[in-house]
Order: C-alpha cells, then structure tokens, then sequence
C-alpha cells in the first residue's frame, strides 16, 4: 500500500511541474531569423522599430539559448577593423555598440507560454545574471516573442525558423 502511495505522489508532482528544462520535441528549439521587430506606438499600430533590426535568436536541447540583435545595415560599413584592440577609432567602437547580443540557459513555463532567460553573459554588463522573461506564441512556421517588462512590453519580435544545419551567409 505504501509503494502505491508513494508512486501516484511521484507521479502527481511529476505532473504538476511548470518547467520544461530539456525537451527535445519542444517547437522553440533551434535557430530562428529575426524577419521583424516592432513596437506599438500610443495608437496601437506596430511599426518596423528602427528602421528594420535583424538577428539571430537559438534555443538549444541542451538549456542553453543565444541572441543577437543589430541593424539591419549593420553589415554594410566602410569601416575597417580587426576585433577589439586598444587602438580602434572612437568610430569603430561607436559602430560597433550597434549590437545587442546575450547568451545564458532558459527555462519554459509551458502552461503561460513564457520562456526565462538567465543571462550569463551580455553585451551590457549591467545585465549579467539578470532573467528576462517573454511570451511567445506560434502563427504557422512565425515565433513571436514579446517582452514581459513594462518598459520593453511594446516591442514585438518575429522569427522564422530555419532549417537545421542552415548556413547564414550575409
């Protein structure tokens, strides 16, 4: 009798588990392309968020996710340089800025549809170690990512996945 308890009380907080750490199945995995970013202006109407990002958003089985976020010109400069190095022009280090990229685990709550990113490391080291948490939802092969804090709440990120083993070129 105790074993029978034992297991449908196992098997009752194996259910009423919200997170989804790794899921091999889940449609969140994978590389996706930014195709838009918006932001509602105080009418309610989306409009491209300056003038068109572009971007990169990877979501592994392993828990650990990627994004990458920059203008959509940013690979069309005539600057020229090489990495980080102490002598880059004050130009250079401007243009560079340009990107806003982190990487950290994730974890998703299934039943609100908002997925948890623990920033690791980001381009802004003021939010290292932060959680940024976002709805998403699915039209058809369309990721839609919208942030949950109030000061970022009226932007609207589209992905299109695409296929495994994609080379991006530029």
């Amino acid at each position: 009798m105790k074993n029978i308890f034992f297991s449908i009380l196992v098997i009752l907080c194996f259910l009423s588990c919200k997170q989804e750490k790794i899921n091999p199945i889940s449609p969140i995995l994978g590389l996706w392309d930014l195709y838009t970013m918006e932001v509602k202006n105080n009418d309610g109407i989306w409009a491209e968020w300056r003038q068109g990002m572009d971007g990169y958003l990877l979501y592994e089985a392993s828990g650990y996710m990627s994004l990458h976020l920059m203008p959509k010109s940013y690979p069309d400069t005539e600057l020229k340089f090489k990495n980080f190095t102490d002598t880059m022009q004050l130009e250079q280090l401007k243009y560079i800025s340009q990107n806003y990229n982190y990487t950290g685990s994730y974890t998703i709550d299934l039943d609100s549809s908002i997925v948890s990113h623990t920033k690791l490391s980001h381009s802004n080291p003021n939010e290292w170690g932060e959680i940024s948490r976002r709805k998403f939802s699915f039209i058809g092969d369309t990721l839609l990512v919208v942030p949950t804090e109030e000061e970022n709440a009226r932007l609207r990120l589209k992905f299109l996945k695409l296929p495994s083993q994609t080379i991006v070129e530029n």
